[in-house]
């Protein structure tokens, strides 16, 4: 029994390791790990989630994504992180399209766009914050808005071309993170097309 005791112990030993070692089942995806993954931006290297919080924050004011522009349910539950965010940015564009993260504060550019301005419970609006889905009708009207708005010296523009500019530059960096893996041009080439650059 003395000699055959070590090796008995060595055998529970490395059956109890080999149970430790043997990865748990995942039921959720881990965005936190996901967000650390580098990416090339801006000529240098950053965490996913930074580049990812850092555009919802020129997007819509927040560093979080936004599920439902619905004013009816609560922030915390609407809101997801920004490394998911990201995530369907790049992979899943279509599905990305139809989340309200573009902030659009300025009345007379949502009259314009033919947007929703006040909220509504109904249609899941809460007035500010719009789709890329509803502003895609009218990029080339934007683009023209915006031509416009930059040929006026900073200090002389009123707040709607003010608005226009930042709009057409937040829809300038929409269009670059979904490129950012993938070439997907079907809306800039449109936009190119109606004015082509010089």
């Amino acid at each position: 029994m003395k000699k055959w005791l070590p090796w008995i112990i060595l055998l529970l030993f490395a059956g109890y390791l080999g149970g430790q070692l043997r990865p748990g089942k995942q039921t959720e995806w881990n965005w936190e790990a996901f967000g650390k993954l580098p990416i090339m931006s801006n000529g240098r290297f950053q965490p996913i989630d930074s580049l990812a919080r850092n555009s919802l924050l020129q997007l819509r004011d927040k560093s979080s994504g936004l599920n439902s522009a619905d004013p009816s349910i609560r922030d915390r539950k609407r809101e997801y992180p920004a490394a998911q965010w990201i995530a369907e940015m790049i992979f899943a564009p279509d599905l990305a399209d139809t989340r309200p993260v573009l902030r659009i504060d300025n009345l007379q550019l949502k009259q314009t766009l033919g947007l929703p301005v006040e909220p509504d419970e109904t249609k899941k609006q809460d007035g500010k914050h719009y789709t890329y889905d509803q502003v895609r009708p009218q990029l080339a009207l934007l683009q023209e808005q915006s031509e416009q708005a930059a040929g006026v010296k900073a200090e002389l523009r009123n707040p709607y071309q003010a608005a226009v500019l930042n709009l057409w530059q937040n829809v300038q960096l929409y269009w670059k993170l979904q490129n950012i893996v993938q070439p997907r041009v079907e809306d800039l080439l449109t936009v190119l097309k109606k004015s082509p650059p010089m």
